[in-house]
C-alpha cells in the first residue's frame, strides 16, 4: 500500500516533481529495480484516470521507501522509537529490591553546553564518557588521540561529553569550570561524584542525549581509561555492525556475571537485591557500549519505571534494556577486538603488530593509554586486511 499522503500538499508540489521523478524512475529501471505488483496496478489505474500530476507526486513520495527493507520487513520512517512500546517487564521492579529511580532523571544540570551536538553537521558519534573530576590528564590524552577528529578526517565526526558529578573541593570545581570554558565538553550533574553513583552519571548521559543530541547517529558509552582505534572502527567495524542500523547495540554481553554476596568485596550485593539469584541478567559490560541513537529516549523512559541499582552496567545496559522490545545486538569478540587489560594488549602489539587485532582497550594508567594509541597509529599506517577478517570471524552477528 502507498504511504498516507497529504493531498493538499500533493497539489502544491506535485507538478514540480515531474522532472525529478522521471530521472529517478529511469535510474531504477537501469538498476533493475521493479515496482511491486500492487504499486504497478495503482500507477496504471491513476494513468487511466488521467491524474498524471497526482501520480508523479505519489510515486516520488513512495520512492523514498522502495528499498528500505531489513530482514524482510519495512524499516520504520525517520523519527523516535515508539515510546508506547516501552513497558515494565513483570517482576523486574521487585527483582532489583530498591525503591527509588535515578535522581538525575529529574534534576537540572550544573554545567552543560546545550549546542555541543547541534553545532555539528553530520554528527556520526557522540561519546558519553564517564570521568572523575580530578582526571584531567586522562581527558587530555583522549581528546588528543581517538577523540581528535583530525586523526580520521573524512571517515566520521565525533564529539565527546564528559559525565561527572559535584565535588566539595572548591579549587577543583574552579579548575573544572576553566576546563569547561576552554573545551565546552563537560556535563556536570547535581549529585556527588562517587563510584557508587555511576548509575546516576549514566542516567544523566541518557537524559542529556535524548534532550540535546538527537542528531548523532551512534551513541558510545565509554570510560575515561579507554583507547579506541577509530580509523579501523569507522572503515571496517561500524559499517558492518551498527552504522545505519536501528534499535541496535554493539557491545560485549556478559551472560554469566556472578552476584557477589560477600560483604568484604567491593561489588557486594545485598541479599534483598536480586533475591535468590546467583548471576545477573545478561548485560553489556560498561567500558564500551555502542548503540543507535533512536533507542535512547526509550532507555530514559525505561529507567524512570525502574528502581535504582548502583551497578550501572548491570542496571543501564542490562535491566533497563529489558523493558525495550525490538532490540538487536552484535557481540564483541572478547579477547579479539576488545580487552580490559592494557598491558596485555601492549604485549600483543609489541610482539605481533601485524596480527594483533585489539581496537577497544581499557588501560590502568595514562602511560599505557599513550602507548596503546601509539601502536594503533602505527598499525593504521599499515594496511592489514587480515586483521579485519579475524575480527569478523569472531563476531556474533544478529540473525
Amino acid at each position: 500500500m502507498f504511504s498516507k499522503v497529504d493531498i493538499a500538499h500533493v497539489k502544491q508540489v506535485g507538478l514540480g516533481y515531474l522532472e525529478e521523478v522521471s530521472k529517478r524512475l529511469s535510474k531504477l529501471k537501469i538498476a533493475g529495480v521493479r515496482l511491486s505488483k500492487g504499486r504497478y496496478e495503482m500507477i496504471l489505474s491513476l494513468c487511466v484516470l488521467g491524474n498524471i500530476w497526482l501520480l508523479h507526486a505519489i510515486v516520488y513520495y513512495n520512492l523514498q521507501h522502495l528499498n528500505q527493507f531489513q530482514n524482510g520487513t519495512d524499516i520504520e520512517e525517520e523519527g523516535e522509537y515508539d515510546l508506547s512500546r516501552v513497558t515494565l517487564k513483570p517482576g523486574l521492579d521487585t527483582l532489583i529490591g530498591t525503591s527509588y529511580v535515578p535522581i538525575t532523571l529529574h534534576r537540572e544540570y550544573l554545567m552543560e553546553n546545550k549546542k555541543l551536538c547541534t553545532s555539528v553537521k553530520n554528527l556520526t558519534l557522540i561519546v558519553t564518557a564517564y570521568t572523575a573530576p580530578a582526571n584531567f590528564d586522562r581527558r587530555q590524552i583522549m581528546r588528543g588521540s581517538w577523540l581528535n577528529n583530525s586523526n580520521y578526517l573524512g571517515l566520521g565526526t565525533v564529539r565527546v561529553v564528559w559525565l561527572l558529578g559535584k565535588t566539595s573541593n572548591a579549587t577543583l570545581q574552579r579548575m573544572l569550570e576553566e576546563e569547561f570554558r576552554q573545551y565546552g565538553d563537560l556535563l556536570q550533574g547535581d549529585f556527588v561524584d562517587h563510584y557508587f553513583n555511576l548509575t546516576h552519571k549514566g542516567a544523566m548521559g541518557f537524559k542529556w542525549v535524548a534532550e540535546r543530541c538527537r542528531n548523532a547517529k551512534i551513541v558510545l558509552k565509554a570510560d575515561d581509561d579507554m583507547i579506541l582505534n577509530m580509523k579501523q572502527l569507522f572503515t571496517h567495524i561500524l559499517p558492518r555492525t551498527i552504522l545505519n542500523q536501528r534499535r541496535h547495540l554493539y557491545c560485549y554481553r556478559n551472560p554469566h556475571s556472578q552476584i557477589l554476596r560477600d560483604k568484604k568485596l567491593k561489588w557486594f550485593i545485598n541479599e534483598n537485591e536480586f533475591r535468590g539469584d546467583v548471576i545477573f541478567p545478561v548485560y553489556c559490560e560498561g567500558p564500551a557500549v555502542f548503540m543507535t541513537n533512536d533507542i535512547v529516549p526509550a532507555l530514559v523512559k525505561s529507567a524512570k519505571m525502574l528502581p535504582f541499582f548502583w551497578l550501572e552496567d548491570v542496571y543501564l545496559y542490562g535491566v533497563v534494556l529489558q523493558n525495550v522490545p525490538g532490540l538487536t545486538y552484535t557481540q564483541f569478540g572478547r579477547g579479539v577486538e576488545y580487552d580490559l587489560h592494557g598491558k596485555r594488549v601492549i604485549k600483543c602489539f609489541r610482539e605481533t603488530l601485524t596480527t594483533c587485532t585489539f581496537m577497544i582497550v581499557a588501560c590502568s594508567n595514562q602511560t599505557d593509554m599513550v602507548e596503546v594509541w601509539k601502536y594503533m597509529q602505527q598499525q593504521n599506517e599499515m594496511y592489514l586486511p587480515h586483521i579485519m577478517e579475524r575480527i569478523f570471524e569472531n563476531m556474533v552477528l544478529p540473525p
